[in-house]
């Protein structure tokens, strides 16, 4: 990551964990763009903040998108295996994804795979999570609601 973007990759994981991963999936305009909660819990926030429609496929490696494009951030918090874990889903729009639609409210309970919202057209999704045993490798092909990203 450009050291100039550390600062926002550490504000956006400041309420997740002390370590964890930063995972950026790009949805391109032929992919299906529902999010599912990462993990059985409460959603703890939700935040929307108006930005920017950079292409969030191309600009993804840069993160620049990420953090310059419109987004909708879901703060969400469960027990897993007796311990608290907090995971975050952002969802960035992209340059033709100009609508973002958030299924959930505050306070809301959540079932591990329920359906979040959705982002429509080419996009981009963050999970930030704790630590994990990961189980994607960079440049993996990911399928909403099959893939699992990884394990506490």
């Amino acid at each position: 990551v450009d050291k100039g973007l550390l600062g926002n990759v550490k504000f956006y994981t400041d309420d997740v964990a002390k370590k964890g991963y930063f995972v950026v999936i790009r949805l391109h305009l032929y992919d299906i763009h529902y999010q599912r909660s990462p993990i059985a819990g409460t959603v703890v926030s939700q935040k929307y903040s108006k930005g920017k429609f950079l292409n969030a496929v191309v600009d993804a490696e840069k993160l620049k998108a990420t953090f310059e494009n419109e987004k909708n951030e879901m703060l969400i918090s469960g027990i897993i295996d007796g311990k608290r874990v907090k995971t975050k889903v952002i969802q960035v729009a992209g340059f033709a994804a100009r609508r973002i639609e958030s299924y959930v409210k505050e306070n809301q309970k959540l079932e591990k795979g329920e359906h979040l919202g959705v982002i429509n057209l080419g996009s981009q999704v963050v999970l930030v999570v704790p630590e994990v045993d990961l189980k994607i490798v960079e440049g993996d092909r990911v399928s909403g609601g099959e893939t699992i990203i990884g394990v506490v």
